[in-house]
């Protein structure tokens, strides 16, 4: 939950950094120039995308994904969420490694309270994916069509992916051969595709 900044507050942005930035400090000492890090990267949600399956968020989130694959079925992943939050410098201090915890296909994300608040937005995030998945084996067309903004880094997987395997595919044969003309060819268009 966000805190309310006094009402003297001007810049509540800034006052939102200052506070982590205080709270880093607390954990780390001086092991890190906070003052050196932007406002930006304290206290905004940064998303990365490392191909082909890590997904680390910003600067001082401790939250990171990794996807894989769940042996050779296509309809399904395994979908990991791991915390890493900022250690203490001093060895001494640091706690002991943390256990993994195994969620079933169907379980409840609350059912890991390790991941606090979290659990509640996997949880209700997840809840849409099967009808996602059911839509898009449902639809005639056989093309995808990705935003142009919101979903550039789905493209820039699949552009990825492509390019990484594209040597090796048979392109006159098969799904994967239909699918990654698909992808490379969306990938490619101008920006003009809908949001």
């Amino acid at each position: 939950m966000t805190p309310h900044a006094p009402p003297e507050v001007d810049n509540v942005r800034g006052w939102l950094a200052d506070r982590k930035r205080s709270q880093v400090r607390r954990q780390v000492g001086d092991a890190i120039d906070v003052e050196a890090v932007s406002d930006a990267e304290m206290i905004d949600s940064i998303f990365f995308s490392v191909f082909p399956n890590w997904s680390p968020w910003g600067c001082f989130n401790p939250i990171m994904y990794r996807f894989r694959p769940n042996g050779d079925n296509p309809q399904e992943c395994i979908f990991e969420v791991m915390l890493f939050p900022l250690a203490p410098p001093d060895p001494a201090d640091r706690p002991a490694p943390a256990k993994m915890r195994h969620l079933g296909f169907d379980d409840d994300w609350t059912l890991a309270p390790e991941l606090g608040p979290l659990s509640k937005i996997f949880q209700q995030d997840s809840l849409n994916l099967p009808l996602v998945q059911q839509g898009l084996r449902a639809q005639e067309q056989q093309e995808v069509i990705f935003a142009s903004y919101q979903e550039t880094k789905i493209r820039h997987f699949y552009e990825l992916y492509f390019d990484r395997l594209g040597p090796e595919l048979d392109r006159s044969t098969g799904a994967v051969a239909a699918a990654s003309e698909t992808a490379v060819g969306v990938a490619a268009r101008d920006n003009g595709s809908a949001d």
